[in-house]
């Protein structure tokens, strides 16, 4: 099986693709790989489309089965130099499945950062809401990003989905809290957002705080600090480090600005991304008149 990936591995590197999706590719032809049991003359269409309709079979998502197709279309077309296998392949058109996202309101995000214990992650929480950054490239966020003269937060291509580097806005509010969170965590190097040392359950700790490393915060981490807060906070929304994201772009559109500004700052290729947020506006339904309300009395 290494003779298979390992050469595959190589393509995603000089693709410069990013880790997690280096990682995903890899575990989708490993799969594929121990289907067919490594019989190269298995790697054909028919094996292919049997191995797609098994996860439709499974009840996996459409988006799940998209990115199983790019990955083996991927290895077919450059690392095996057999693009004619996945030619006639159909690719699942995506559907959105189950409900939309419950966005929370403004009023809802006050109760949440403030019922937020710990102020390392509340800052963090608002540094989200506040510049719609993905939750990679907040935790990897640096003092050389932070561009106060400007009033703008640079996001390296390394760290932005798809290697698009952009500008997200810096407000003077953020800024004063960011410096603040520096001097208040004393952090000692350049992230903004780092993880603590673990020392283990019964390790004995001669300080209160467990020293900072040079590695950023887990999601897992964020996620379960978000989650005591919304507990807290008594919300019965499922909240996470995504729908800060999402409450971003929202919370704009309903106060009037201009939808491809806010796919700059999101970071989408196309408008189209974009304009999911529109599902999500309640403005708008609020707004249109009842016909029953139009009927003469």
């Amino acid at each position: 099986m290494d003779r298979y990936l390992g050469p595959l591995q190589r393509d995603l590197l000089l693709r410069d693709l990013q880790p997690t999706t280096i990682q995903q590719y890899v575990h989708v032809v490993r799969q594929f790989l121990e289907r067919v049991r490594c019989d190269d003359r298995r790697f054909n269409a028919e094996e292919v489309r049997a191995f797609l309709l098994e996860l439709h079979g499974l009840g996996r998502s459409t988006s799940t089965i998209g990115s199983f197709h790019a990955a083996l279309s991927f290895w077919f077309s450059y690392t095996l130099g057999r693009p004619e296998v996945m030619a006639n392949v159909p690719r699942p058109k995506h559907r959105r499945k189950g409900p939309m996202p419950d966005v929370p309101t403004v009023l809802e995000l006050k109760f949440l950062f403030e019922a937020t214990a710990d102020p390392f992650y509340r800052t963090l929480f608002q540094t989200i809401y506040a510049t719609g950054m993905r939750s990679r490239e907040v935790t990897n966020l640096r003092v050389q990003h932070i561009r106060a003269a400007e009033g703008v937060i640079y996001i390296p291509a390394e760290f932005a989905k798809r290697r698009r580097a952009r500008f997200v806005p810096l407000s003077d509010a953020l800024l004063h809290m960011l410096r603040a969170h520096w001097k208040q965590c004393r952090l000692p190097g350049p992230l903004l957002f780092p993880s603590r040392l673990w020392l283990g359950h019964f390790a004995r700790q001669a300080h209160p705080e467990r020293p900072w490393t040079d590695r950023p915060v887990a999601n897992d981490s964020a996620n379960a600090a978000l989650r005591h807060a919304q507990v807290a906070a008594g919300i019965p929304k499922r909240i996470t480090l995504h729908t800060l994201r999402h409450a971003f772009a929202t919370h704009l559109l309903e106060h009037g600005v201009e939808m491809r500004r806010i796919q700059v700052m999101l970071g989408h290729a196309s408008i189209v991304s974009t304009q999911f947020y529109t599902h999500l506006r309640k403005d708008i339904l609020q707004q249109v008149p009842s016909p029953l309300d139009l009927l003469p009395v």
